[in-house]
């Protein structure tokens, strides 16, 4: 248990923690709310940057945006990060290099597929190979893609003659497969406007368009996030309670809606418990982990459980002050601290270096 160091301080604990040698393992940080995941995130982004050719593995694992029972689908960019880092996570010799995934805790509850069936499920398309068109037709409609004239829209497939266009959930951009007879002749990325190829590829790998995936008898053999994580990972929760608080909310959420449309025999749907699953669950996933918790202010401690107490303090707003802000930096000078200023920035640090740099 650490207290006493709050926002941005952490991620600085944090970041010194994941570049000791004896600790460079995999870690996931959970959050109680998508917004300080993005902070965090952020701030290791910044704290632990490196050479192109080191860059560490950070990845923001964001949570939906809409319920399972909500008419309308959740933001494509969503969709298209979560896939894309389950599929980073899947592949084969990733663990080799360490990684660090930040997510909310409702990031953390939907059920996924396992990362064997994540990789299964996943179609590699080669310029020469063969592939009959009505069986690539068949994997784009078990993927819920939708069959429309002209592809407008992530999701979308079309098909006239030899030529198949489709824009998959995790692509910026549609594709179009060309056949000749029963071979692949090219892979190519096209513009939605003017539908004139962007890139030719060689190859393109096509990713399940979702992350839990049924059977041929309907049944959900289901997954979390944990089976796709390494074995000795180090956890870090920040805030426990409240994390605990936002997972009871949402859970309290979805069943309310769930016994309401139920009640209104709108329509035959799943339970919650289908769709997600509960804190007792991580819980019980944590176990085995070494876990750290930050919470701001000590408290009563957990039975085995160690705490550390860090002297931090919130420093002072200057609101554009520079005057104040140059006097705590003369004070602190004095007092022989270590100071570190981050701004957003390269421009901003060598401007902020020179106002400084003026005022002595």
């Amino acid at each position: 248990l650490l207290s006493g160091l709050k926002d941005s301080a952490r991620s600085f604990f944090i970041s010194a923690l994941a570049l000791r040698e004896e600790l460079k393992k995999s870690y996931l940080i959970i959050t109680d709310t998508q917004e300080n995941a993005l902070k965090i995130y952020q701030d290791l982004s910044t704290f632990l940057n490196k050479p192109k050719s080191e860059e560490e593995n950070i990845f923001l694992f964001p949570s939906f945006d809409v319920l399972p029972y909500e008419d309308i689908s959740s933001d494509p960019q969503i969709i298209q990060q979560r896939i894309n880092i389950l599929k980073r996570l899947s592949a084969s010799g990733w663990n080799k290099n360490r990684i660090i995934l930040i997510a909310d805790i409702k990031a953390l509850l939907p059920k996924l597929a396992s990362p064997q069936k994540f990789k299964k499920t996943s179609w590699k398309l080669k310029v020469g190979d063969v592939l009959k068109k009505d069986d690539f037709l068949k994997i784009l409609l078990d993927q819920n893609y939708r069959s429309v004239e002209i592809v407008e829209e992530k999701g979308e497939f079309s098909s006239r003659g030899g030529i198949i266009d489709f824009f998959p959930v995790t692509s910026e951009n549609p594709l179009r497969l060309e056949l000749f007879g029963d071979q692949i002749e090219s892979i190519r990325y096209f513009n939605l406007n003017t539908q004139r190829s962007i890139l030719k590829l060689v190859d393109y790998t096509l990713l399940p368009s979702r992350e839990l995936i049924a059977d041929s008898s309907s049944n959900y053999n289901y997954s979390t996030i944990f089976d796709y994580l390494p074995e000795d990972l180090i956890v870090i929760q920040n805030e426990s309670e409240s994390i605990k608080e936002k997972e009871a909310e949402f859970q309290e959420e979805v069943e309310e809606i769930y016994q309401k449309i139920e009640k209104d025999k709108r329509e035959l749907i799943f339970s919650p418990a289908s769709y997600f699953i509960t804190y007792s669950e991580i819980y019980n996933k944590l176990k085995s982990k070494k876990i750290i918790n930050f919470t701001y202010l000590p408290e009563e401690n957990e039975e085995n459980t160690r705490e550390f107490i860090f002297g931090g303090q919130e420093v002072s707003s200057y609101f554009g002050n520079l005057d104040l802000f140059a006097k705590d930096l003369e004070k602190w000078q004095k007092e022989k601290q270590h100071i570190i200023i981050l701004v957003r920035n390269e421009g901003r640090a060598q401007r902020l270096g020179e106002i400084l740099e003026e005022r002595g």
